[in-house]
């Protein structure tokens, strides 16, 4: 797995998913100026559909003060730099492709909760969903 010059884990807050980050560091993947993390938040629900303009802007900004701080102790916490954390808005498959075209990144590194049974069979997972069509090579993590 040698040879990656810039990694983009992908971390969901609140849960222990910080394992990926931690495992992609061991790894010696690559040096810990090269791992850019990614959080992803739905876009917030303003109750004005599409007709929510500065609203939708200034809730995004808020949600962005709220999770900067923790995704922030979590990068110095691993000798992150804060210029490599990156929150976005919209679909988790969508942004994180786009992050990745835009840093230049050449592994993604996710997390997975594994489910079993029913939960397994009826809901398709972000995981797999962003693993089936990865532009890039795909590490996945079970966490």
């Amino acid at each position: 797995m040698a040879g990656y010059r810039k990694v983009l884990v992908a971390l969901e807050l609140g849960k222990d998913n910080h394992g990926a980050l931690l495992i992609a560091k061991a790894l010696e993947l690559t040096t810990a100026p090269n791992i850019h993390i990614a959080h992803i938040e739905s876009h917030p629900v303003t109750g004005l559909g599409d007709m929510t303009g500065h609203n939708h802007v200034a809730n995004e900004t808020h949600i962005r003060q709220q999770i900067f701080p923790d995704l922030n102790a979590l990068a110095s916490n691993n000798t992150i730099p804060s210029t490599n954390l990156h929150i976005a808005f919209g679909d988790p498959t969508d942004e994180l492709y786009r992050c990745l075209e835009n840093l230049g990144c050449d592994l993604l590194v996710i997390g997975h909760h594994s489910h079993s049974g029913l939960v397994a069979s009826l809901f398709h997972t972000t995981a797999s969903d962003i693993v089936s069509r990865a532009p890039t090579d795909t590490l996945v993590i079970r966490l």
